[in-house]
């Protein structure tokens, strides 16, 4: 199918009022292309929308313990169903870090909440390993926790991670010293690195990354390769 005809076929598709994933999945394109067509046509359109799922029995079975899998293999939702759900309040991220699948910024209303809710789930692992957590008082600081460990005390800055083929990135820099931003070496003694896409945290050393961003890997590279990967497991708060 040419890409003229293929554009033909989606918007007869839309105007048809079909949904984008059954769209994407017949004329073989991404969901996103079917989305900025019918946008282009003002038509309002969601990958589920001839879908109703109950959320409020969801909810009920994800606070109760039930995995995100779990429950798409029994309600059948789609993963932006999923996404749209936690968007609208529908469902809330639950403090015992389960994985909400909100991998990036974009997918919260806005940076605030995404840091709110890392700190959140930051200050839920440490206070599960550590004696005594800390919280300064005020804003601006340059570390969001601390905790005490041997008589020590260790200033934390929390980060949120994302994901993409195996690797988690966060940024190692402040955001407030803008437009460059400063490394936190010497600043902190750890970033508390929050990953949405599994709800896990790592306790990383500022020395062991790059001053500009840091590496952590969960999936093994395709070529086998071991030497110099930082692998999350080895900074995985338990």
């Amino acid at each position: 199918m040419s890409q003229s005809a293929r554009i033909q076929r989606i918007h007869a598709m839309l105007r048809d009022g079909r949904t984008q994933s059954e769209i994407a999945a017949e004329v073989g394109c991404v969901e996103s292309a079917v989305s900025y067509h019918a946008s282009k046509l003002g038509i309002v359109t969601r990958p589920d929308a001839n879908r109703r799922y109950d959320w409020k029995v969801i909810r009920q079975e994800y606070e109760a313990g039930d995995t995100y899998q779990e429950l798409r293999d029994r309600h059948g939702f789609t993963e932006t169903s999923w996404r749209n759900a936690f968007r609208r309040g529908s469902l809330l991220p639950l403090p015992d870090g389960r994985p909400t699948l909100i991998a990036s910024t974009r997918q919260l209303p806005s940076p605030t909440l995404v840091g709110n809710h890392s700190e959140a789930v930051v200050l839920a692992a440490l206070l599960r390993t550590k004696t005594t957590v800390l919280i300064p008082f005020g804003s601006n600081h340059r570390y969001d926790l601390a905790f005490e460990e041997d008589g020590r005390l260790f200033r934390v800055q929390v980060k949120t991670a994302q994901f993409s083929r195996g690797v988690l990135r966060f940024n190692t820099r402040s955001s407030r010293d803008w437009p460059r931003g400063t490394c936190y070496r010497g600043e902190v003694e750890f970033l508390a690195v929050h990953a949405p896409f599994n709800g896990k945290v790592y306790l990383v050393p500022p020395a062991e990354v790059g001053p500009a961003a840091g590496y952590l890997r969960l999936e093994p590279t395709k070529s086998g390769q071991q030497r110099g990967i930082r692998w999350a497991a080895d900074y995985e708060v338990a």
